[in-house]
């Protein structure tokens, strides 16, 4: 079904490879550059040019990066002094700002992790959705929209009508979202809120007793350390060699 609908849309001159949003992550077939050439070929607005892209398709499987939220005001994870990853660099003197993002990090620096998060997570609450975030909401109402696979943690796709798929909707979440928090204990997700961003400001615990009343759901957790990860992989192929 995925690739009917990307190879149409690679006979048109609408997709290719060499397109990047912002961070170097093109929607595999569906986002900003299609929506740009839909624009550029019939005079339209970029919110126009999505809505003819959302109402011509029929079978989608999309593939998202943190490009398609770019207009709204949010930083990308690449792309300068204003990314995330050099933002978490400096203020870390971290000698890569991905390490913020790895459970590392949080093991040894709780507090200042889930700070930096929180500024992550303020900042995307005032962001609206995207020409291309309403787009993929509306091949979702349509019965278009197969699995949305999206990078991004920034939850602008809820905001635009769109269920995750751990709530029954079409979109996962490969890396999680800003707008959940979950016990590291427990494995008990629950959302956030202003209390908990109070906390999370004041560098106190994120989850407190009234919060863990009410979880949304329960999740398996893996807290295994990614470098960790990498030596037991290796250890596997030399052990099968």
């Amino acid at each position: 079904a995925a690739v009917r609908a990307s190879s149409a849309l690679s006979a048109e001159g609408l997709f290719d490879d060499d397109d990047d949003d912002a961070e170097g992550n093109s929607s595999f077939f569906f986002g900003s550059k299609v929506s740009r050439d839909v624009e550029a070929a019939h005079s339209v607005s970029p919110a126009e040019a999505s809505a003819l892209v959302a109402s011509s398709l029929t079978e989608v499987v999309a593939v998202t990066g943190s490009g398609i939220s770019a207009s709204s005001g949010l930083s990308t994870f690449y792309g300068g002094a204003t990314s995330f990853y050099e933002r978490a660099r400096k203020k870390f003197k971290l000698k890569d700002g991905k390490e913020l993002f790895q459970w590392k990090f949080y093991a040894e620096r709780p507090y200042d992790a889930l700070q930096f998060l929180g500024e992550m997570c303020e900042g995307a609450r005032k962001c609206k959705p995207t020409p291309t975030h309403r787009a993929l909401a509306a091949l979702e109402r349509r019965g278009a929209l197969r699995r949305h696979y999206t990078m991004n943690i920034d939850g602008l796709h809820a905001k635009a009508g769109m269920a995750s798929y751990d709530d029954g909707g079409r979109t996962v979440e490969l890396h999680g979202s800003l707008m959940d928090l979950v016990d590291v204990e427990t494995g008990a997700v629950y959302d956030v809120d202003d209390d908990a961003l109070r906390r999370i400001r004041k560098k106190k615990p994120a989850i407190d007793d009234s919060t863990r009343r009410t979880p949304k759901r329960v999740v398996d957790l893996d807290l295994s350390d990614d470098d960790d990860d990498g030596k037991k992989e290796e250890e596997e192929r030399e052990h099968d060699d």
